[in-house]
């Protein structure tokens, strides 16, 4: 699981460990990405704490989207989160810049991230897991 703040303009990161991914096992360098190379995805949201007179904060997230596809990434926006997949260092370095594109519209943001690090996944996960859904729920409504 991966903890956000913004304290002071700043992001820190804290990564707590789950089943699997233990100080015994294969570490917080290996989650941090310093011995893992391959496609992750992330999820996240980003928004302001203060809002348009109108309780709105489509501005900012449009400027956070905005960064989101100037980056090259594959990625996919919904309604409360956008999912871009990379290599760690880039996606968090878009997710970084999103975050202070939205910083410029009050002073506090609040950032959620969800993170999918699968080794033996490379590009396409983005796609392709969504696919194998739709190819599980065909199968259950065609009673198969």
């Amino acid at each position: 699981m991966l903890w956000c703040v913004v304290f002071h303009g700043v992001l820190w990161v804290w990564v707590v460990f789950v089943a699997g991914f233990g100080a015994c096992g294969r570490g917080c360098s290996y989650l941090l990405g310093s011995h893992y190379h391959g496609s992750m995805l992330f999820a996240f949201s980003v928004a302001p704490t203060v809002s348009d007179p109108d309780g709105s904060v489509h501005r900012a997230v449009a400027d956070a989207v905005a960064i989101v596809r100037a980056s090259g990434l594959p990625h996919q926006t919904g309604p409360m989160f956008t999912t871009i997949e990379g290599e760690w260092d880039e996606c968090m370095d878009v997710i970084r810049r999103a975050t202070e594109a939205v910083g410029k519209h009050g002073p506090r943001v609040s950032l959620v991230i969800k993170a999918d690090i699968r080794p033996g996944h490379d590009h396409g996960e983005i796609e392709g897991k969504v696919q194998r859904l739709n190819a599980a729920i065909e199968q259950l409504d065609s009673g198969k």
